[in-house]
């Protein structure tokens, strides 16, 4: 089982005979990105589906940096991974305008709703009623009732120590905290077909980048605004998970905004712009810059100051993809690490993907939409943003 979903269809129609997919809606604390796919006869390679739609719509209310505030502040910036519905009613409609079709959406628990255990089971030869055992484990060591969560569960693949036990991965989110996700769509007329994972969302989004390399192991950081999570793949499946810390864009913008005093506009744009690279290496900017840094020595002196502190800011997601990189070494020490991928808005910083790649030593690239599935030239811009990528896995659900 490669997609783990913790809601599933509630119609008896076979969604490969739809024109288009669920609209698969990623809530982050800063944005909410959304993308819907659509038949083309010409995409055969993906399943005859390309992008036919794709927003980033920013939330209601995303806490502004404040000069001067307190480090420990950082949590001003946070926000409910939770929309409420007057949020909902405003998305829908800048979808519906921006061509997104049908009341279908996937969505994905946030990580913080969501519990992930790692079972030894017996062995698939038992007949034993795995997933029934699976829930009571879980529900064991949760301390929730047996009733009250719904769960998916997927065997990984068999690690360097010989076991007759099968290795799943658990994982589950209480009827409480799903009713408060998918409550406010639902108020909205929308029909909730799948209440997914990231993690499971992400490796079917990079689908053809993790088909390619079957017998390595992969990594995809998701580099969020309130924090950062990794996910090692192997064979498909998700074997391993991780939180880094507190590596959420919204700690870079507080230190950004604190030490050189800039708006977080100027912020949107250095990192774009020069990011880790600096000034000196970035390519040409795709718009036009702020005010506040336009400028040749006050533009290239903010630029720079800038690229420090970014790079200090992801010293800390390199010491904890370290730890987890040798994990993974230690339980497939016969499977070589392959790659990193990097998705979330952190993904578009520029030459963060080269500092990974040179602090790591390991293959590392951002991914979008565009790099793992056709696109409709309308929506061709927008999808060459890896802050799309987990909306991308979430409209795939039930693409088979």
């Amino acid at each position: 089982m490669s997609f783990a979903t913790i809601k599933s269809l509630a119609s008896g129609k076979r969604l490969h005979l739809r024109t288009h997919s669920p609209i698969g809606v990623d809530v982050g604390a800063r944005t909410v990105k959304a993308v819907q796919l659509g038949r083309d006869r010409l995409s055969a390679a993906t399943g005859g589906w390309r992008v036919t739609a794709a927003a980033e719509v920013p939330r209601d209310e995303v806490a502004q940096p404040a000069a001067g505030a307190p480090a420990q502040a950082g949590s001003q910036f946070k926000t409910s991974h939770v929309m409420t519905p007057s949020e909902v009613h405003r998305l829908m409609g800048t979808l519906e305008r921006q061509g997104f079709r049908g009341g279908d959406v996937a969505l994905a628990a946030p990580s913080e709703r969501v519990v992930t255990s790692m079972l030894e089971l017996p062995p698939r030869s038992s007949q034993a009623p795995l997933e029934q055992i699976a829930r009571m484990e879980v529900a064991r060591a949760h301390r929730f009732a047996p009733d009250s969560f719904e769960m998916g569960c997927w065997d990984l693949p068999a690690a360097a120590r010989a076991t007759k036990q099968t290795p799943v991965m658990a994982v589950a989110c209480t009827h409480t905290d799903a009713a408060a996700i998918m409550d406010p769509f639902e108020a909205e007329g929308m029909n909730v077909v799948a209440l997914g994972v990231k993690p499971a969302a992400l490796a079917r989004a990079c689908a053809p980048l993790l088909a390619a390399d079957t017998h390595a192991i992969i990594g995809i950081v998701d580099l969020g605004w309130t924090g950062a999570a990794l996910s090692l793949m192997h064979q498909g499946v998700a074997i391993y998970g991780r939180t880094l810390g507190d590596c959420g864009l919204y700690k870079l913008y507080h230190t950004l905004s604190t030490r050189l005093g800039l708006e977080i506009e100027v912020i949107d744009y250095l990192l774009s712009e020069s990011g880790i690279a600096g000034p000196a290496t970035a390519a040409a900017p795709v718009a036009p810059p702020p005010p506040r840094v336009s400028g040749g020595p006050r533009k290239t002196k903010a630029a720079t100051d800038a690229a420090g502190l970014i790079a200090a800011h992801f010293e800390a997601a390199v010491h904890e993809l370290e730890a987890s990189l040798s994990y993974a070494q230690h339980q497939y020490p016969n499977t070589p690490l392959s790659r990193l991928l990097v998705v979330g808005g952190g993904g578009c910083i520029r030459g963060v993907t080269e500092h990974l790649r040179a602090t790591l030593d390991i293959e590392a690239r951002s991914v979008a939409p565009s790099d793992v599935s056709p696109v409709a030239p309308a929506v061709a811009q927008k999808c060459g943003s890896p802050g799309l990528t987990t909306a991308l896995g979430l409209a795939r659900f039930g693409d088979n």
